[in-house]
């Protein structure tokens, strides 16, 4: 090959080294189309099987198939100028599979004709982060929303001292929440503007939620302030967890919403099956089921998933839905009015 190139006018070997970096160019765009249609081939297969392993990349890839799928797009384009047909056709199925998994996310609920009428109740659920480096100014806005309830969690000592020193008490003065133990890093809490009744803790996997009946002149609705497992950390308890939380909601016999991080997207299998059996999603409500609430000025310049929901069941319907940004905080929060059929 030396000897060639030696003997090579001098003006075509810029050709050659052209030609050659063409073909590691194009040896590694199909190589690389191939991985990521692989890749997604996986997704579709454990969303279907409602698999999680490995967890740290099945649970986040199927956190983000809106986005995950994205790519496939290019590698259809790049395959069919190519006149790669295995490839085009493979992608091309990929495709449909992801606009077939990203439909139900869209569009809104039609409103049922008793809401008109009914009872509204504005519930502004957050993480708060118990890494939070401004609680205090977390704690202040966060008093100063107007709400009639706030569903809080990863409230750490510092936050509630700094909710404290807000003056939460004053604003919300009726209130459930867990309790600080030795090793407890946060808690869980609903604070309302209106009086609670059945307040307590409920068994949630090996967690204890709060949870409280907000009255309503003619109307009262179930709350849970939810904080799931991290599936990364515990596969077995989120989904343990989110099993539990589905039942609560069916055990009540009126209205309900739960609502916190979920630490799951409607494309997490286990997640997704709450959705469809008595619980419906309040932003995918009001067709704004492609927002993100995670992470938040965190890691990535915009949030790429929703781990957070606020999850209503027949009776509760969302009638407005508005994403805060809580200061400190790494996650979204969501800002609901319900309407809650009189009972």
């Amino acid at each position: 090959m030396n000897l060639l190139r030696s003997r090579m006018p001098q003006r075509w070997r810029p050709r050659v080294a052209a030609t050659a970096w063409g073909r590691r160019v194009e040896i590694a765009a199909l190589l690389g189309g191939w991985a990521w249609v692989s890749l997604m081939c996986w997704l579709v297969l454990s969303r279907s099987a409602s698999l999680t392993f490995p967890t740290h990349v099945t649970v986040l890839l199927q956190s983000i198939t809106p986005l995950a799928f994205l790519p496939v797009y290019l590698v259809l384009v790049v395959a069919i100028v190519r006149r790669r047909w295995v490839q085009s056709v493979a992608a091309v199925v990929l495709i449909v599979i992801h606009i077939a998994s990203v439909a139900p996310a869209l569009g809104s609920r039609e409103l049922p004709r008793w809401t008109t009428s009914a009872s509204r109740l504005r519930v502004l659920s957050a993480n708060v982060y118990d890494a939070n480096p401004t609680p205090a100014a977390a704690a202040v806005f966060l008093v100063r929303q107007p709400v009639d309830v706030l569903v809080l969690v990863e409230i750490t000592r510092d936050m509630q001292r700094a909710l404290d020193a807000a003056g939460v008490d004053d604003r919300f003065p009726f209130h459930q929440s867990g309790e600080f133990t030795e090793g407890t890093r946060g808690i869980e809490a609903i604070y309302s503007r209106r009086p609670l009744s059945g307040a307590a803790n409920v068994s949630v996997g090996v967690q204890a939620f709060p949870t409280a009946a907000v009255e309503m002149e003619s109307a009262r609705l179930r709350l849970v302030a939810a904080h799931v497992e991290d599936p990364v950390a515990d596969p077995h308890e989120w989904s343990t967890e989110l099993d539990d939380l589905l039942a609560i909601a069916r055990s009540e016999s009126g209205p309900s919403v739960i609502a916190g991080d979920f630490n799951s997207t409607r494309w997490n299998p286990e997640f997704g099956a709450l959705l469809g059996r008595g619980l419906h999603d309040a932003d995918e409500s009001r067709g704004q089921g492609l927002t993100f609430s995670w992470p938040e000025n965190r890691l990535l310049p915009f949030p790429v998933m929703r781990l957070d929901h606020a999850l209503g069941t027949v009776g509760a319907e969302a009638v407005h839905v508005r994403n805060v940004d809580v200061p400190g905080s790494d996650h979204r929060g969501l800002d609901v009015t319900w309407a809650v059929r009189h009972q």
